[in-house]
């Protein structure tokens, strides 16, 4: 009867290498994938209208007229170029602006942006916004609200409001008069926040209101502008 030996184990020097060569043969193929892919995505944004200087936008990015659309491709084209536009006063349906017929839509751009709001007049500009709502009824836009880069520190909030209320009708006194009131509501309970606000000014077709919140916790304080028509 003719005897049968044992298999051979590998020794654990043949395994070692044996793990060795698997590990490399993984590790190459993964980078190829890697490098494909970077490859993919180069050629890509070569050709995409994120890396042209000057973008043509496309229908669903921006309206023939010029105002933005509030959708994610409208958002990421704004973002790209660094100003959104916005006419308050025009008949264009929600729909049209990528928003939804009736709601509150919070736009934050991954970059702050100049923000244009347009009445029956002269635009309203901010610089550096990078948070505002739009408030859409019966598939209109009805109102913004905008947080100005003012926001944040109380004597660039006075200084702005003093300077855009030249222009709004807002006077010193209405604007000396909601210091005032902010100051001695903190003093009297700095625990509750406290919001003032400027009388509603008329403009050029649109409503425009500040408001002017002191924080309990931190004692931050927030400036929003609110338009409306």
């Amino acid at each position: 009867m003719a005897t049968t030996s044992a298999p051979e184990r590998p020794t654990p020097q043949r395994t070692r290498e044996r793990k060795n060569v698997v590990l490399t043969v993984v590790t190459l193929a993964v980078v190829l994938v890697i490098c494909a892919a970077a490859g993919i995505g180069a050629f890509a944004m070569a050709n995409s209208w994120w890396t042209d200087d000057d973008p043509v936008p496309s229908a669903d990015q921006q309206l023939a007229d010029g105002q933005s659309r509030f959708d994610r491709a409208g958002i990421d084209f704004f973002t790209r170029q660094g100003e959104a536009r916005l006419d308050l006063t025009s008949q264009t349906s929600a729909a049209d602006l990528g928003l939804d017929a009736d709601g509150v839509r919070t736009i934050e751009p991954i970059a702050p942006v100049a923000l244009e709001i347009t009445g029956g007049g002269e635009a309203t500009r901010f610089g550096g916004v990078s948070w505002f709502q739009l408030t859409t009824s019966d598939d209109r836009i009805v109102g913004a609200t905008v947080l100005p880069p003012a926001s944040g520190d109380w004597r660039t909030i006075t200084t702005d409001l003093r300077t855009r209320g030249a222009g709004w009708g807002w006077s010193e006194e209405q604007i000396a008069a909601l210091e005032t009131e902010l100051s001695d509501a903190a003093r009297a309970d700095d625990s509750q926040p406290h919001t003032a606000a400027l009388p509603p000014a008329s403009v050029d077709g649109i409503t425009i209101e500040a408001r002017v919140t002191i924080a309990a916790a931190d004692g931050g304080v927030e400036l929003l502008y609110v338009f409306s028509r």
